[in-house]
This record gives C-alpha cells, sequence and structure tokens, in this order.
C-alpha cells in the first residue's frame, strides 16, 4: 500500500508541476487535494496500527486510482495545449516565411557583387533555398515548416554577406524570423518531433557563407562548436558580428567623408567677388591699360615695387564704387 501511496504522490506532484505555468486553477486545486488526502492515507499505513491497515486498505485503493486518473487529465490537457501552440506557432512560422521570400526582392538595391559570376552564383543558392522550402511546406508538418524556416535563415545570411543589411527592413524582418523559428524549434522538440534536418541545414548554410568570405575551417567548427545542441545560435552570433563589422566600416567611411569636407573647407578659394566686378566693368564699355614693359616705368614716374600693391579688398571696393557709378 505504501508504495502505491508514494507512486500516486509522485505522479501528482509532477501534475502540479505541469499546472504551475497554466492558468487551470480548478485542476490545480484537485491535484492539491488529493495530494493532502494522500498524505493522510501515507501517515496511517506508516503508523504500523494492524486495525488502522485493515480499515485503510479500500480508502487507500481509492485514493490511488483517483490521483492516477487526475495526473491523466493534467497530461492529456498539457498534450492538448502543447499541440495547439505548436500549431499556432507553426502556422505563422509559414506564413512569415512565405511573406518574407516574396519580399527579398525589396534587398536587391542593397546588393554588391564581386563579378557577374558571383551574382549568377547568388542567385542560384536562391533558387535552390526556394525549391527547398516549396518542398518542406508541402509536408504540412511542423517539421517541414521548421526546415522551411532553416532555407529562408540561409537566404537572409546570404543576402547579409551581399549588402542586404544595409536596408533599413532587414533587421527588423531578421528578428522576427529568428524569433519566430526559435520558439517553433523549442515546440516541436517539446512535442517530441525532430530538429535534426533543420540543424543540419543550419550548418550547412553557415559553411557555405562563412567559407564564401574566407573563414578557414578552423574558424568555421568553433563557431558551431560554441553551440553544439542549438545551430541557430551559431547563425545568431555570426549575425550579429556582421552587423557590428558593418557599423565600423560604416563609421569610418563618415568619418572620412567629414576630414575631406573639412579640408576642402580650410582650402583658399577664387575671390569671386572681384571677378563679378571686373566682369561687370568690362560689360560697362571700360577697358584695361596698356601693358608696360617689365623695364619700363609708369608714366607717372613712379616704380611699382616702391609701393605695396593694395589689398584685394581696397581694390573690390573701388571697383564697386565705379559700378554703382557707372
Amino acid at each position: 500500500m505504501l508504495a502505491g501511496i508514494l507512486a500516486a504522490q509522485s505522479d501528482l506532484a509532477a501534475a502540479l508541476a505541469q499546472l504551475s505555468s497554466t492558468g487551470d486553477n480548478a485542476l490545480r486545486a484537485q491535484v492539491a487535494a488529493q495530494l493532502q488526502t494522500l498524505a493522510g492515507l501515507e501517515r496511517a499505513v506508516t503508523s504500523g496500527n494492524p486495525a488502522m491497515l485493515a480499515s485503510v486498505r479500500r480508502e487507500v485503493a481509492s485514493a490511488i486510482a483517483a490521483g492516477a486518473n487526475i495526473s491523466q487529465q493534467v497530461r492529456d490537457d498539457a498534450q492538448r495545449t502543447a499541440a495547439a501552440e505548436l500549431a499556432a506557432v507553426s502556422a505563422v512560422s509559414r506564413q512569415q516565411v512565405q511573406s518574407l521570400m516574396r519580399d527579398m526582392h525589396r534587398f536587391d538595391p542593397f546588393l554588391r557583387f564581386a563579378s557577374p559570376e558571383d551574382e549568377e552564383a547568388y542567385r542560384r543558392r536562391e533558387a535552390e533555398r526556394r525549391a527547398y522550402i516549396e518542398e518542406q511546406h508541402r509536408r504540412g508538418t511542423p517539421e517541414g515548416d521548421l526546415n522551411a524556416s532553416a532555407g529562408a535563415i540561409g537566404q537572409m545570411v546570404d543576402a547579409r554577406a551581399h549588402g542586404a543589411g544595409d536596408s533599413p527592413e532587414f533587421q527588423q524582418r531578421w528578428n522576427e524570423l529568428v524569433g519566430t523559428t526559435q520558439r517553433l524549434r523549442e515546440q516541436v522538440q517539446r512535442s517530441g518531433g525532430s530538429t535534426r534536418e533543420f540543424d543540419q541545414r543550419l550548418r550547412a548554410e553557415l559553411r557555405q557563407t562563412l567559407r564564401a568570405r574566407g573563414a578557414s575551417a578552423a574558424e568555421i567548427e568553433a563557431r558551431l562548436a560554441a553551440h553544439p545542441d542549438n545551430p541557430l545560435e551559431a547563425v545568431r552570433d555570426y549575425m550579429r558580428d556582421a552587423a557590428d563589422i558593418r557599423q565600423v566600416e560604416q563609421s569610418a567611411s563618415l568619418a572620412s567623408r567629414q576630414v575631406s569636407q573639412i579640408v576642402a573647407a580650410e582650402e583658399p578659394t577664387e575671390d569671386r567677388t572681384l571677378s563679378d566686378a571686373i566682369a561687370r566693368l568690362r560689360a560697362a564699355g571700360a577697358t584695361a591699360a596698356a601693358n608696360h614693359p617689365d623695364a619700363e616705368r609708369f608714366a607717372h614716374g613712379v616704380n611699382a615695387n616702391e609701393h605695396p600693391a593694395p589689398p584685394a579688398w581696397s581694390v573690390t571696393l573701388r571697383l564697386a564704387l565705379l559700378i554703382s557709378l557707372a
């Protein structure tokens, strides 16, 4: 009897733990009450009184059966809730991936390729991922939707490596995709499903991108080894690093442009006021005096070198006065 009571108590304690994250207060109260009943019977059985044991034998059997029924009800409810949550997040993931792949053309203006061959290879990978995503969605299962998410993640990683991260909407779309995918992966695992194909696909996608960016085999495997149980985290780390590097590059580029602007602003510029004044005088019919040979002095007998030339602002002021009197 005691073994049966202890087993029933263990099942009910597990059921109570499952109910701790739900709002089913009525069922939680039933479990708590049954645990109290079993605790009282445990004390009666361990008292060692033969007469007491004989009187509670039937009550113990009834309490154990009731505890088993309540525990099974909790498990059934948890399974139904998990199935509903899995179906919901799976549907969100499917819609999100389909929308994202329809909108990938929005990143095209930001893409940069090293050569026509580079772009051709990118488009070929994109077409392969689209075919894979459609194939997985046709399965109509949460695992298929999860695998399709791996294809979409691979496309976003590839696009970021070619400049799509400069798009104002890239980061938001990326965060939404990864957040939903993480929830779906967790739900699939809780439901007893397999994430093996998803994990393998993500590892292959990350390896391909890193190789294309010049990473060594050791660097690639080190990234993956940092998250052996969840390659999605390895991909997220890579994307964060890529965003940080891009931010540094943009900051350096901005600083360079600012320095160029400062230097350009400090360079001497032509005195346009003087040029404009001369042009107006010529338009009014004024003509320049004949040039004097270098060896001659001016007619008024004063050597031009004996007096410094008037400052530019003085000449400008005089010309402006002449123009105003014209």
